[in-house]
């Protein structure tokens, strides 16, 4: 590859230009791009791509040629950090693929040309394969020493992983429950696995159907190591949370969370379960909203049990604490200084109060499943009990998410569990970004005030009455 010039074409559908990628004088890219998308669009891909089963299933990952349309095999890969996994085909190599955005199932996204040092990104261009992940893999391949004593040809090898607990069964655990289900003689193969972190638990517990898995644990930051000629890595991924991978992660709960039993034995005054979210995209005055709402819930079911819900430490915390990583921690301080000023104001009520912040994940979702009715900021925290529960609830977010209307999407990417309703727009009146740049602004990034808390009380407590048994 010249090192000095990279063309990048950003070829997304609604981007792309037909006459200047026919003036690439690539003859058959376009028939490898239709095939992509083809293939990309089935429902089936929601819950594990089909290269990715074929490659665990098969051994190997077969697409058209884009120099001659003839069928062609990976024999390469290159892992990078970010997780993005680039393909190359042929023993010449002279056609790449790249398979990244954990978040949409890795789907294929890029085509380089070293021939011609050009790269098709055909992802979105913050999101997308971009002319740092070429290089970087580049760079990656070409220092790999020759083994010569390897001629059985590419071996696969599982990786999975992820910081988050709902990209976790989000995006990897629920494709993997799924291909264990529909295939389930998979248990008894012996696999190679590329653990990178596991925030829900160990994944041999999770998976203990699978006795043959030959784990390898190996921290985010140094995956690239792992990079050697003549291997397949393969993330399967998707983009449901399965039945089968939450009942995995409970069975996991069952043997593992040591609660009081008046924590998981559910509470007949009801339970309600409050998120405290400090980062970013947040509200502004938490502390009186919660503070009001949790009065508001108590004067309303006397009795009841309010759970604030802070950042939670992953299963594999520790892991991070031995490299130095108190990250989790710091942002768990944070969250535990909210709910501290707001159990403050209720000590007169009363009720109990469970406090999460700093506590385990394994321990938040015991207490999900105990819990009537949530109010959560929009995203992961949601996800914490509206992914893993039945639980109905009402989530908040900045104006940009609540116009988007995005109660059927978020509920579409879990089995089993009901939509959200949102907080009304015309409660939310969104703060100044302190964030700046591409990145950010796709995230929205936004904090919000609730211009009415009392007004916002109102709704949540019709919404309980509506979708909840409790007895006011």
């Amino acid at each position: 590859m010249n090192s000095d010039a990279l063309r990048v074409i950003q070829a997304a559908p609604s981007r792309r230009d037909s006459h200047e990628m026919a003036a690439l004088g690539v003859p058959f890219l376009a028939h490898l791009i239709d095939d992509l998308e083809e293939k990309q669009a089935e429902h089936s891909e929601c819950i594990g791509r089909w290269y990715q089963r074929d490659l665990l299933r098969k051994g190997r990952f077969v697409v058209r040629s884009v120099w001659d349309n003839e069928p062609v095999q990976a024999t390469q890969s290159v892992l990078l950090e970010d997780k993005t996994i680039a393909y190359g085909f042929g023993s010449a190599l002279n056609f790449w693929l790249f398979a990244g955005s954990l978040g949409e199932g890795a789907p294929i996204q890029g085509i380089y040309l070293p021939q011609r040092a050009i790269l098709i990104n055909l992802g979105h261009e913050a999101w997308g394969v971009t002319e740092a992940h070429v290089r970087k893999a580049m760079s990656i391949f070409n220092s790999l020493p020759l083994d010569m004593d390897r001629i059985s040809g590419p071996t696969p090898s599982l990786v999975t992983g992820d910081a988050s607990f709902a990209h976790h069964i989000w995006n990897q655990l629920g494709a993997l429950d799924r291909l264990i289900a529909d295939e389930p003689e998979f248990t008894l193969e012996r696999t190679n696995v590329v653990v990178m972190q596991e925030p829900l638990g160990p994944l041999a517990e999770l998976f203990d159907d699978c006795p043959n898995w030959k784990i390898r644990y190996v921290h985010s930051s140094r995956v690239q190591q792992l990079n050697c000629r003549d291997i397949l890595f393969v993330q399967l991924a998707g983009m449901l949370v399965t039945e089968g991978a939450k009942a995995r992660v409970f069975k996991y709960l069952e043997r593992t969370v040591n609660l009081p039993e008046a924590a998981v034995r559910r509470n007949p005054a009801g339970r309600f379960w409050l998120s405290i979210r400090t980062r970013n995209r947040t509200i502004t005055n938490q502390v009186q909203f919660l503070t009001e709402l949790a009065n508001s819930l108590i004067d309303e079911y006397p009795g009841c049990d309010i759970v604030l819900d802070g950042h939670s430490l992953s299963e594999d915390d520790y892991r991070l604490v031995e490299l130095g990583d108190t990250s989790n921690h710091a942002i768990a301080a944070a969250d535990a200084d909210v709910a501290a000023k707001v159990i403050k104001r209720l000590a007169q009520r009363n009720s109990k109060i469970y406090q999460t912040a700093g506590r385990p994940l394994s321990e938040a979702l015991a207490l999900a499943r105990t819990c009537d009715f949530y109010v959560c900021h929009h995203g992961t925290v949601q996800h914490k009990i509206g992914w893993f529960t039945c639980v109905p609830g009402v989530a908040h977010a900045n104006t940009r998410v609540t116009r988007s209307k995005p109660a059927l999407s978020v509920a579409a990417q879990t089995e089993g569990s009901p939509p959200p309703s949102y907080l009304p727009a015309e409660l939310i009146e969104d703060e100044a970004s302190n964030a700046r740049g591409s990145l950010a602004d796709a995230l929205k990034h936004e904090n919000y005030t609730i211009v009415s808390v009392d007004e916002a009380c109102r709704f949540v407590l019709s919404e309980i009455k509506a979708t909840t048994a409790l007895k006011a």
